[in-house]
């Protein structure tokens, strides 16, 4: 048995991601029955948060991964996960090391202080904007969501739905990671007995699309009720870049702005950054 770690990253919550890879012949453990996740603090002990069931997550590529909302500052933590022995095994866990790093004000940015200092060509040493950088990070990164009409970061949402005697409701985050539970209940009691069998439906993880078969959901007004998780676990590149195209212009314009040639004409920088940003958004705009 093999674990590839990857990366740990805070966006106002953490999500630290664990591949599985495995033999059928030589495995202690059904990676299916993954029972808990731990997140445990920088003594390697404390435990700040139990992760279990639905929120334990397997991604469409066989990934699994949690999301933690224990650790709000940057520090190191362990993500520990306990799984089912198969039959004459013992017990194993295992325990993993990641480091979280924040963008202090920028905290659930769409980018990290790093990669915007790295874009600008800023020196190791040259920190005195850092404030102003990380609060652009933040800044941007919102209006970016708003803009787009959609949250990107990895989360878990429950939503209401007016039902409209369809077979399909569109939900408002993409892309949808898993499913918890969906009801369909006029009363809004949302009940065992309104609970739609996962048997009778089927999701579009990139339309946020829900649709059953051979079903329609009842008419009715918040009458369906639908938990998922949805979001990018690590920000798509080309909307990273994006952001930091923003950020960049905003950057720029704090220092007086910067005019380039681009063949015999004077363009100002601020404003072509914020031109080739506004193309990549076009592709992330809220499907309706």
């Amino acid at each position: 048995m093999s674990v590839q770690r990857e990366s740990a990253v805070i966006n106002e919550q953490i999500v630290l991601k664990n591949n599985f890879k495995y033999s059928q012949t030589s495995d202690y453990f059904d990676p299916l029955s993954i029972t808990k996740v731990e997140i445990l603090d920088s003594d390697g002990v404390t435990v700040l948060e139990t992760i279990t069931g639905a929120n334990i997550i397997k991604s469409s590529t066989g990934q699994y991964y949690v999301v933690a909302s224990a650790v709000t500052s940057a520090k190191t933590i362990y993500d520990k996960w306990t799984f089912v022995p198969v039959t004459g095994a013992s017990a194993l866990t295992k325990t993993n090391t990641c480091v979280v790093w924040s963008t202090v004000a920028g905290a659930g940015g769409l980018t990290t202080l790093a990669n915007v200092r790295t874009s600008l060509g800023l020196s190791a040493t040259q920190t005195g904007d850092d404030t102003l950088i990380t609060n652009l990070i933040s800044r941007i990164s919102d209006m970016i969501e708003k803009k787009c009409g959609r949250v990107f970061s990895i989360a878990t949402y429950t939503e209401y739905h007016d039902g409209d005697n369809t077979d399909s409701v569109q939900l408002d985050q993409y892309p949808i990671n898993s499913v918890t539970s969906i009801h369909d209940d006029t009363d809004r009691s949302y009940g065992v007995d309104s609970l739609i069998s996962s048997d009778d439906y089927v999701y579009y993880s990139e339309e946020g699309k829900i649709q059953l078969d051979g079903l329609t959901f009842s008419k009715g007004l918040k009458n369906i009720k639908v938990i998922y998780n949805a979001g990018f676990d690590v920000i798509p590149y080309d909307l990273e870049q994006a952001c930091i195209k923003y950020i960049m212009a905003e950057y720029l314009e704090e220092k007086g702005g910067i005019n380039v040639i681009e063949g015999q004409d004077f363009i100002y920088k601020p404003a072509k950054l914020r031109e080739d940003a506004n193309k990549v958004l076009q592709l992330y705009i809220k499907i309706r």
